[in-house]
């Protein structure tokens, strides 16, 4: 197949067909190998003008609170609470490895591990931190793949760990048009969360999401945009 293949482009050298000839020959590469591996790295400069998520009033109404022949139905709020501004820096790395399982290369076993956040140097109480590993199962199509992973995950803010949780991530994608320049991806997501300290809100998280990509050309620049739905 990768001999015709590679006779046939030959055979059209400014033709619009080149590139789906091409990611038949990637296609096929890819089958070749029984490891992948990716690495990707991002960093920038952020800036919060209410990082620490400070009430946008001095006066907060409460519920009626009586003591003895007063009442008490406002407070004032404390100067260290109220909202404060800080710059600094986000971080993110993920990591994503897939093993090829058999011979036609239609089933992967994939991993991944990634860790994401802020950091503001001058007010570190204000830092938050995510990480998250997880290992799940793929499954290649000619013009769809669908994914199910299990995942492990903690969330931090300043220098203390705000809760853990455990999900699950099923998805699936479709890609359509001449060369699949549009990709309709389907994705859930199910979350049991347990909270450091505010066990009250401990629960259950979910969200379902639409995702539709246009891609663009040889380099397969994209835009996109997503409509989502979530409860707790």
């Amino acid at each position: 197949a990768r001999r015709e293949l590679d006779a046939i482009l030959s055979l059209l050298p400014d033709s619009p067909m080149r590139q789906s000839v091409r990611s038949d020959l990637d296609a096929l590469a890819a089958r070749d190998r029984l490891w992948t591996f990716g690495l990707r790295l991002k960093t920038g400069f952020v800036y919060d003008d209410n990082a620490n998520a400070g009430p946008s009033s001095d006066i907060i109404e409460v519920r009626p609170i009586q003591i003895g022949p007063l009442t008490l139905d406002t407070l004032r709020l404390a100067p260290e609470s109220k909202p404060a501004s800080a710059s600094g820096a986000y971080y993110s790395m993920e990591f994503q490895t897939a093993r090829t399982l058999g011979d036609q290369g239609i089933w992967d076993a994939v991993g991944e591990f990634g860790i994401r956040g802020h950091y503001f140097p001058d007010h570190s109480d204000y830092d938050s931190r995510h990480v998250e590993g997880g290992i799940g199962l793929r499954r290649n199509l000619r013009h769809s793949a669908s994914q199910a992973m299990l995942s492990l995950g903690c969330v931090g803010y300043g220098s203390d760990p705000l809760l853990r949780y455990a999900a699950i991530r099923p998805s699936h994608t479709i890609a359509t048009g001449a060369q699949d320049q549009w990709w309709w991806t389907t994705e859930g997501l199910l979350e049991l969360r347990e909270y450091e300290t505010l066990t009250a809100r401990d629960g259950q998280f979910a969200e379902v999401s639409q995702t539709l990509r246009r891609f663009f050309g040889p380099s397969r620049h994209h835009l996109g945009a997503t409509l989502a739905w979530q409860t707790d």
